[in-house]
């Protein structure tokens, strides 16, 4: 099974001119997904303030586990971030409230949410039928990983009462 990896380095925070949190976690951030401790694919090494991610992650958790959107059913074979993006492309009628819902769901499930002024793809965390995932999609480019989501989680809680 595909683990999905958070790695952290701590940096300098780069603003000190400028009025800042001095609790700020700043630092390289990386998530991989790995499968038998070896990388697969490196999702994303970004700098940024490493709480913005946790939380968003941490208050997300339960959409992230339980959630799906009621406006479609992902087939398996399709992604999540697929399913979102078709979404979009098939509804001709889509309603305010439709469009409301996708919006909830891409706001807890899309990895851009979590981590706001960083310029990173629609990279999606969630449940697709019986599995969790890790996914992107895009006319160029798709990728889909099934990853082991509570041991994620287990570790990013590990890591937070130490």
């Amino acid at each position: 099974m595909n683990k999905l990896k958070l790695l952290y380095n701590r940096k300098k925070y780069p603003y000190v001119g400028d009025a800042y949190d001095p609790a700020v976690l700043w630092g390289e951030i990386i998530l991989n997904v790995t499968c038998d401790n070896s990388l697969v694919k490196q999702i994303f090494k970004i700098e940024w303030d490493l709480r913005v991610l946790l939380d968003w992650l941490l208050i997300n958790k339960n959409n992230i586990l339980l959630a799906s959107c009621a406006f479609f059913k992902i087939e398996s074979h399709i992604s999540v971030a697929e399913s979102v993006y078709r979404f979009y492309d098939i509804e001709d009628d889509l309603d305010d409230q439709m469009v409301d819902e996708m919006f909830e769901f891409r706001q807890s499930h899309c990895l851009r949410f979590g981590l706001r002024g960083v310029d990173i793809d629609e990279i999606y965390l969630g449940k697709n039928n019986n599995a969790y995932e890790i996914s992107f999609y895009s006319e160029k480019l798709s990728w889909k990983f099934e990853i082991d989501i509570m041991d994620f989680y287990r570790e990013i809680e590990l890591e937070l009462n130490h």
